[in-house]
């Protein structure tokens, strides 16, 4: 929906919503409203969704959208069961808690004490790291990836495990940043089957599901297991609908099975307290606090963030094509539960603009969560800038990768001089120089500083300066030799082989498992990709200039390496 955008405080979570001023609904209208967010699944021939709402205690909105079966023609409804993915951390964070409020565990255990096949990191890695994402551990779908595995594979508790025990090492010292790991909410989930001696689908269903009455849900460990009215799982190829199957065995960081309705149970709890103390939810509630000192609104299984000005506590899930959204707003007395089998279903703008036709009337402005006023354009004195002939600013022409975040940037010339673009915005804006090798932004609204030069390395950068912050580094694209990189790469932490191969132009890495993965050249020893489990591809050297191996980064893992084989594998 166009319009406002609504920031959370923990700066991922972004909802775009168009209701600057919601008047009071009646139910009718209310229902009608909700009715038309879904309309796109209203027919039987398209995957869909299940939603519930409750206001104080009161189930006012409950309805399904859609097929959970399109070979059968099964209607979604809100007793649907479908896998949550990610909203399952939730209850892992629970289970922790009860356990440490029974003093079976702290949250200050070292993790070891209950994993001990872990590697010795060198530093403490605690239970409330782990909870609030603030560990270091590497994302297992991530590393999983990596070594080969296909979404659709078979994956259990098991060899996740088996994989961590290789891990050698960290993103970052524990405590330092926050960075999402879905490895960590497996790794409780072991521990809250250790310290019970239960399996973690039998602790859950007797302290957590049965009390609740949540006789639909379940951690579904053993993908053999029949389960009724359960939905499948679709997506989108080439505008067409095809089956996106998941075989997850796995529990902890995913694998809920549930419904709406129940999922309305565990949102009422947080207030009834049929489990569970006002201990447990406060400590659910508590922010996760760096060596720095500074909070953020990571909570455990759950994030906190403001929309209109109001708390909101909430998370999501995301699994082949199945979706995810849980939202509460404590103070409204107003949650919302949402569960989708199609990838195409954007749940989180759903799940709020739902939220909004019951929140009490509410008109929006820039104190209430809706961002800042524009300052407008930032103002740089005329005799500040020179003139550069053409062919000075021709040197600066071409495509440029901010190798820590990757992502690309352009300069382009015009009549009018250079600009900055930003593909995928369609957004240019215009440099002018104040120096031979130095440029601002015209009608910018901070003072940014683009500056071309060579690095330590030798290699052609872009170095962009907003205020006063530390310069963003941006590698120019450039062409280079291919072939020396050629060679077999292996990883003792994945138990893998990488051949890496020059085909068409391109470097490719090759297993049997993940066939080719092209890799785009972007400077001397640097690579991208468009799989986003290799975004950033960087060799290594040693001392002579010599090549040593490679190493990989993504959005769960700063850099996990290879080394380089001196003697070829033969096939």
């Amino acid at each position: 929906m166009p319009g406002m955008l609504i920031r959370f405080s923990w700066p991922v979570l972004v909802v775009v919503l168009g209701l600057l001023f919601m008047p009071t609904l009646s139910a009718q209208e209310q229902t009608k409203a909700i009715d038309a967010l879904f309309e796109a699944w209203t027919t039987p021939t398209s995957p869909g969704a299940a939603i519930a709402i409750m206001r104080e205690g009161e189930v006012v909105y409950r309805k399904g959208f859609g097929s959970a079966n399109l070979e059968y023609d099964l209607p979604i409804t809100p007793t649907t069961v479908f896998h949550a993915a990610s909203l399952s951390k939730q209850f892992t964070a629970f289970a922790i808690l009860q356990l440490a409020e029974a003093g079976q565990l702290s949250l200050t255990d070292d993790v070891h004490k209950y994993l001990p096949e872990l590697q010795d990191y060198g530093e403490v890695i605690t239970i409330r790291h782990l909870l609030t994402h603030t560990s270091g551990m590497r994302d297992q779908w991530r590393l999983l990836a990596l070594a080969g595995w296909a979404r659709e594979d078979v994956v259990r508790n098991r060899e996740i495990l088996d994989l961590a025990a290789r891990q050698r090492g960290l993103n970052f010292s524990p405590g330092d940043r926050f960075m999402y790991s879905n490895l960590g909410y497996t790794l409780l989930a072991e521990i809250v089957s250790r310290v019970s001696g239960q399996s973690f689908a039998s602790y859950t269903r007797e302290h957590i599901f049965v009390p609740l009455e949540m006789e639909d849900s379940q951690f579904y460990d053993d993908y053999h297991q029949i389960v009724k009215h359960r939905a499948y799982s679709y997506g989108q190829k080439a505008g067409e609908t095809v089956k996106r199957p998941l075989n997850l065995s796995t529990v902890g960081a995913t694998s809920l099975f549930t419904t709406v309705d129940d999922l309305l149970k565990w949102a009422q709890n947080f207030t009834s307290l049929r489990i569970g103390s006002p201990s447990i939810m406060e400590e659910m509630k508590q922010g996760a606090k760096l060596n720095s000192g500074a909070v953020l609104d990571v909570l455990a299984g759950q994030f906190h963030g403001t929309y209109l000005g109001r708390d909101v506590y909430l998370h999501s899930g995301s699994d082949a094509g199945f979706r995810s959204y849980l939202l509460r707003f404590p103070a409204e007395g107003i949650s919302v539960a949402l569960l989708a089998n199609t990838s195409t279903a954007d749940v989180e703008t759903l799940a709020f603009s739902a939220a909004s036709h019951f929140l009490p009337s509410v008109k929006a402005d820039a104190q209430s969560g809706t961002g800042a006023a524009k300052k407008g354009d930032y103002p740089h004195p005329e005799n500040i800038f020179i003139e550069l002939p053409i062919s000075d600013l021709q040197a600066f022409v071409g495509k440029y990768w901010e190798h820590n975040n990757w992502y690309d940037r352009e300069i382009r010339l015009t009549e009018e001089g250079l600009s900055y673009y930003r593909p995928g915005s369609g957004k240019a804006t215009k440099l002018r120089p104040v120096g031979p090798n130095s440029f601002k932004m015209i009608d910018d609204t901070e003072d940014v500083t683009v500056t071309f030069k060579k690095n330590g390395h030798g290699l052609a950068t872009m170095l962009v300066r907003v205020n006063d912050e530390p310069e963003i580094e941006h590698l120019a694209y450039d062409n280079f030799a291919l072939s020396g990189y050629t060679g077999d790469y292996y990883s003792e932490e994945l138990a893998v082989t990488y051949s890496v191969r020059v085909k068409q132009d391109q470097l490719v890495l090759y297993t049997l498992r993940t066939g080719e993965i092209a890799l785009k050249s972007v400077a001397r020893d640097y690579f991208t990709c468009s799989d986003r489990n290799y975004k950033k591809v960087q060799f290594r050297r040693d001392e002579q200039g010599n090549l040593t191996g490679f190493s990989v980064a993504n959005g769960g893992i700063t850099r996990l390496d290879f080394t380089l084989l001196r003697e070829p594998i033969r096939p």
